[in-house]
């Protein structure tokens, strides 16, 4: 009998193509959250040493506390801003993971039908040899019980 050949390869091979399209969506998914998370962090320790400077000023200096505070204001707005899209792609985070949960089940369905397949194959071609080894072994005393009669 022939050697196993998995009739769904390619069809295997493209939900794989899927699956890496998938899981390089979620890692560029996961970058886009971790560089946001970093600005809204070095944008809150900003702010944390905008407010430590306007506490160690010794005289009041009403300009100074202004812009400080409006600096502080535009920084506020930049963080609500970065905040506004961590949620965001955290969401595509999520969908992307979600997605590649999908593929990689796929790929699982695919590789489970190409094992169950080999292992029928497998069967078929052990029983097969069953057969023949059977049937040479059948044959053998037969072949030995008609001889001596024929030499008679």
């Amino acid at each position: 009998m022939a050697k196993f050949r998995f009739r769904f390869e390619s069809l295997l091979a493209m939900r794989r193509s899927v699956r890496d399209e998938r899981a390089a969506d979620l890692a560029q998914a996961l970058e886009a959250q971790a560089k946001l998370q970093h600005w809204i962090d070095e944008v809150k320790a900003e702010i944390d040493q905008l407010k430590l400077g306007r506490a160690g000023l010794g005289m009041l200096d009403a300009d100074r506390i202004l812009s400080s505070a409006s600096y502080e204001g535009t920084l506020r707005a930049i963080l609500a801003g970065h905040e506004r899209d961590l949620q965001q792609v955290a969401a595509e985070a999520e969908r992307r993971r979600q997605a590649l949960t999908v593929a990689n089940q796929a790929v699982r369905v695919m590789e489970k039908l190409r094992e169950t397949q080999a292992q029928q194959h497998q069967q078929q071609l052990l029983q097969q040899e069953a057969k023949v080894l059977d049937e040479v072994a059948t044959s053998g005393p037969v072949r030995r019980s008609i001889s001596p009669s024929l030499e008679n």
